[in-house]
């Protein structure tokens, strides 16, 4: 029995909080700060009955203890490191990019917000079926305008705490649909809606904001608004903040049509996950490399550097033919065949059938509440002595019911998990393969999934989830649920995440990752050093010489020089751009073009090379640079020892 365990709210009480004052905290699109959310046993056992100073001080000094070890590990993290042995390679997914959009207007010049409507009482009416009415006088003239209202609805019993259930619903009559659409309630719209969830929480009242309430239409017809108070006991109050900027960061909830004050941008793709893990890897041979399935279909790129390679959602990202997508998987399959490790995760998983004897028919996606996977096969026992399982049980941490665990929140990355009235429903994507069909092709199932459509996520034991399946030396490993590509087909106003993995799904990659085998690979690049006394330039040509030096996998840790390529470049400023013209192989200068679209002429020699360029040049300014590149393909960077300039008169 542990005094506090922790893990993601859903693995905790099987429903998530996203939007919540925490994820708020600890989201790049909040305050990029460690956030933490507690619950305690003391928390409910008021029930917003009586209340008693004994089990409220417990209560408090609970969560006082909670949160003094969360601050204090906070404030001590554990340095993060990503050991994983081999080299690793991943392909980039598509980016989804929007730009910045302010939509509401800013106050005009010499305005200011109409005074704080403060201390209304209200009482139930029962010719209103029991609710509570407040009429809102929203004003507008040349000094007045208001560009957010905060409504407060504060319902007190003796003790201080609100009496159960209480609605709250914004309502405008002869308000612009444009404006403020939402659902019509006879000749009353409502624009926005609160309430307080249940009576186990002990909320003193409900809150509903609209941004630049109109006070008059299009056709200049008097705006009215009101607040409706529901199962709110006898009497309620009312204060109502009127503020100059926008009273919400989002769009109003009464309609999906409600337009936020602003959309933030963002240039996203789930793939950035591996980018991100680079920055914990110390050597640089072992962390993640970008891979070009066209290049590799066209033959300009090898695998054969990679020990591992991760293709997330997509396998083969971007308009493909029939024939590239051919050529691609016959190059993973051989691959794989020769040791390497093949991670598949979520959507790519649709690439099993072009890899494996596994159907097409037998790789599904369905549609989840949170991402999750199931450590059980059959709910009687666990999956977590598996290889693959390695360090996911921790003292502490919590399992849902299931033996299941969260793998990614949905709202980070644009997906709902809620339908237009409030309601949870599932719209997260996540990938199986049928039980049957991986292990008749030889896979080992590590965790299954969860049933289709389920908000509760009951387990589905007929279907793999996370698995491992060998082929010829090598493997293939799968994950359906992990880092799916985010979406725009919801509300995103923060704008996207690229992922939004948990901590379970960090220690299944690391799992994932670990090689069959590993081999020496060569990730260092070359270098140039050119001799300056050696340097002859005229209007005749130019000649010189250097040497090249190399580390890789040879007897000693010596690496191989392949070529040596030089540059000769001037630069033309045309129209106050800095351009370029190059030397050519054959004589003359390129046309001005862009200085990165360098044109490289062959040195003889590698490791010591020499540069005889016999062509007319005319009198400037040029810059020398020297370039090799190793057997293993890597390409020297631009330093001062492989870079001169000289003036030929």
């Amino acid at each position: 029995i542990y005094g506090q365990t922790w893990g993601t709210v859903y693995d905790t009480i099987n429903y998530t909080t996203t939007g919540a004052m925490g994820d708020w905290f600890d989201s790049p699109k909040g305050l990029d700060a460690n956030g933490i959310d507690n619950e305690m046993s003391f928390s409910h056992l008021d029930k917003n009955i009586v209340f008693d100073p004994h089990t409220e001080q417990l209560h408090v000094d609970g969560n006082k203890a909670l949160i003094n070890a969360q601050i204090t590990r906070m404030l001590n993290p554990p340095k993060g490191r990503f050991n994983v042995a081999g080299s690793k390679g991943y392909v980039p997914n598509q980016r989804l990019k929007r730009r910045f959009q302010q939509l509401q207007s800013r106050p005009p010049t010499g305005t200011h917000p109409q005074p704080d409507i403060v201390g209304v009482t209200g009482f139930a009416n029962p010719a209103e079926g029991g609710q509570t009415i407040f009429p809102i006088d929203v004003k507008r003239s040349n000094t007045i305008f208001d560009g957010g209202m905060r409504v407060e609805i504060t319902n007190l019993n003796a003790q201080g705490v609100g009496q159960g259930v209480i609605t709250l619903s914004i309502q405008c009559k002869d308000c612009d649909e444009a404006r403020h659409p939402g659902e019509k309630n006879g000749d009353w719209v409502t624009v926005t809606q609160d309430f307080n969830q249940s009576p186990l929480y002990l909320q003193a009242g409900v809150t509903a904001t609209v941004n630049e309430p109109q006070a008059f239409n299009g056709k200049g017809k008097k705006v009215q608004w009101r607040a409706v108070v529901g199962q709110g006991g006898l009497s309620s109050r009312m204060d109502v903040r009127f503020t100059s900027g926008p009273a919400a960061s989002g769009g109003e909830t009464g309609s999906p049509k409600a337009k936020p004050p602003k959309l933030l941008a963002y240039d996203v793709a789930n793939t950035d996950f591996f980018k991100s893990l680079n920055r914990f890897i110390g050597s640089r041979s072992k962390r993640f490399h970008t891979v070009s399935p066209r290049r590799v279909a066209a033959g300009r790129q090898s695998l054969g550097n990679l020990d591992s390679l991760a293709l997330a959602d997509d396998a083969f990202p971007g308009n493909s033919t029939q024939a590239q997508q051919a050529r691609w998987y016959a190059a993973l399959r051989g691959w794989v065949k020769r040791g390497g490790n093949l991670v598949l995760t979520d959507g790519a998983l649709q690439a099993l059938p072009s890899l494996t004897s596994i159907p097409a028919s037998a790789v599904k996606r369905i549609s989840v509440y949170v991402g999750q996977i199931g450590f059980s096969k059959d709910g009687n026992g666990d999956t977590l002595s598996d290889p693959l399982n390695k360090g996911v049980k921790i003292a502490g941490a919590r399992f849902n019911t299931g033996m299941r665990r969260q793998t990614f929140e949905p709202v980070p990355l644009g997906y709902s998990i809620q339908d237009n009235a409030g309601n949870d429903e599932t719209h997260s994507p996540q990938w199986q393969v049928s039980r049957t069909a991986w292990e008749k092709a030889g896979g080992r199932t590590a965790a299954t999934s969860v049933a289709d459509q389920s908000v509760g996520g009951s387990n589905d034991y007929d279907q793999t989830a996370y698995g491992q399946l060998k082929l010829g030396k090598g493997v293939i490993r799968i994950l359906g649920s992990g880092l799916p590509q985010p979406t725009t087909k919801y509300d995103h106003d923060f704008g996207l995440s690229p992922h939004s993995a948990t901590y379970t799904t960090y220690i299944l990659m690391r799992n994932m990752l670990k090689p069959v085998r590993t081999r020496c690979h060569d990730f260092k690049r070359p270098r140039a050093f050119i001799d300056r006394g050696s340097v002859d330039a005229t209007r005749q040509g130019i000649s010189m010489r250097g040497t090249a030096a190399d580390r890789g996998c040879l007897a000693g840790g010596k690496g191989r020089i392949k070529r040596v390529r030089v540059s000769i470049a001037t630069r033309k400023n045309t129209g106050g751009k800095n351009r370029c013209r190059f030397a050519k192989p054959g004589g003359g200068l390129t046309r001005p073009r862009n200085c990165r679209r360098r044109v490289f002429l062959p040195a003889s020699g590698r490791n010591s090379w020499n540069f005889d360029y016999r062509h007319p040049l005319p009198s400037g300014r040029y810059t020398l640079r020297a370039r090799p590149i190793d057997a293993a393909g890597n390409l020297a960077l631009r330093t001062r020892k492989s870079t001169l300039h000289v003036v030929i008169h």
